[in-house]
């Protein structure tokens, strides 16, 4: 959307597929850290302490809202858009049973955005991508945030709330009950 609205121009740099494989399995270890951290030991502490769902899903999405409060270029609709992206996040965790799924989201978003395409991944910016992005000419928008990234934006926002409405109502639908991780 950021491109077809002329905020960004991405052009292709180089692909060397042994070392997009090594960034792939980089960035599945960081994601998946943060993941382990917050899903995996953070929301089924605060969610046996408390025993409320919601108690540790918000719980452990304002922490890894907070993880990210130093990162370059935060604002705070970009917090708040890293806090629904905890939510979704444990949404995923909580009704499918997957930690895997949340390792994998996480590791998608991530890489997309840094490897693939060029762009700051919450303020964060590789120095190797496939596509390079036009620092130069790229503007803020509803799709954009230049120092932040697609993740401060308006749209960011709309589009993680309709994800974590689809997930509930969907888990509600098929009858999906929350699960314990710890107990498989």
């Amino acid at each position: 959307v950021a491109m077809l609205n002329k905020d960004i121009h991405i052009s292709f740099r180089s692909f060397d597929p042994l070392y997009v494989l090594l960034l792939l399995f980089a960035v599945f270890v960081q994601s998946s850290s943060e993941e382990l951290i917050d899903r995996a030991y953070l929301y089924q502490v605060l969610k046996k302490g408390y025993r409320n769902r919601w108690v540790a899903i918000l719980g452990n999405a304002v922490i890894f809202a907070l993880l990210h409060g130093f990162n370059p270029g935060v604002t705070l609709l970009s917090l708040a858009n890293i806090f629904v992206t905890g939510v979704l996040l444990s949404l995923l965790v909580s009704y499918y049973d997957s930690l895997w799924c949340a390792f994998g989201v996480h590791t998608g978003w991530n890489f997309t955005q840094s490897i693939l395409l060029g762009l700051p991944n919450s303020g964060l910016v590789v120095p190797y991508s496939i596509f390079e992005l036009d620092t130069a000419s790229a503007s803020n928008s509803f799709a954009y945030h230049v120092a932040f990234g697609i993740e401060g934006t308006i749209l960011s926002t709309l589009v993680l709330a309709i994800a974590c409405i689809v997930i509930y109502r969907l888990a509600g639908r098929y009858g999906k009950e929350e699960i314990d991780v710890w107990k498989r």
